[in-house]
């Protein structure tokens, strides 16, 4: 009988508990895995959530600004050159004659300056005027057409009278 419990031992006891303990082992570490995955998951659903929601807050805080979008893009697709000579002359028919006088208008349809890289135009503005009245003028030009972008502007006293100016203005437009 001495001669069979070795094998008894070996194949009956041993080899059942190292397949059990292989099992139980590989059964941990698959859990461990799966749990660390389950997180990772988580985590990963949690930042979609996230996003998602904060995509949705955004296309209803933009869905309102649609309008403006499409006048921008309608403002930028006119020729800068007509459009700012026709807002020029809209807002100086309001001023006195005697107040400012537009002395030169050269638009330029080269892109120059700060639009050299970007479709734009370059528009050269000079009139003659008192301050209130060319500050109201650019005020006026700027706010109906905010895509100029002033690239140099120079302002010297009319030596012949002590209350006008000399102004002359480089705009970049940008367009579309």
């Amino acid at each position: 009988m001495n001669f069979y419990q070795q094998s008894i031992i070996l194949f009956g006891v041993v080899i059942p508990a190292l397949i059990a303990a292989a099992l139980v082992g590989g059964g941990y570490v698959m859990r461990n895995k799966m749990n660390a995955s389950f997180v990772v998951k988580q985590r990963n659903h949690l930042v979609h959530n996230k996003a998602r929601s904060e995509v949705v807050k955004l296309e209803r805080d933009v869905s309102g600004l649609r309008p403006h979008l499409e006048r921008w893009d309608q403002q930028l697709s006119k020729e800068i050159a007509s459009e700012v000579g026709t807002r020029l002359r809209e807002i100086t028919s309001k001023l006195p004659d005697k107040e400012i006088q537009q002395t030169a208008f050269n638009p330029s349809s080269q892109p120059g300056g700060f639009g050299g890289m970007h479709p734009s135009s370059q528009v050269s503005i000079a009139f003659r005027g008192t301050f209130r009245a060319l500050q109201k003028t650019f005020l006026e030009l700027e706010s109906h057409m905010p895509q100029l972008q002033v690239e140099d502007l120079s302002i010297d006293p009319v030596a012949s009278s002590g209350y006008l100016l000399n102004l002359q203005v480089i705009y970049t437009a940008w367009q579309k």
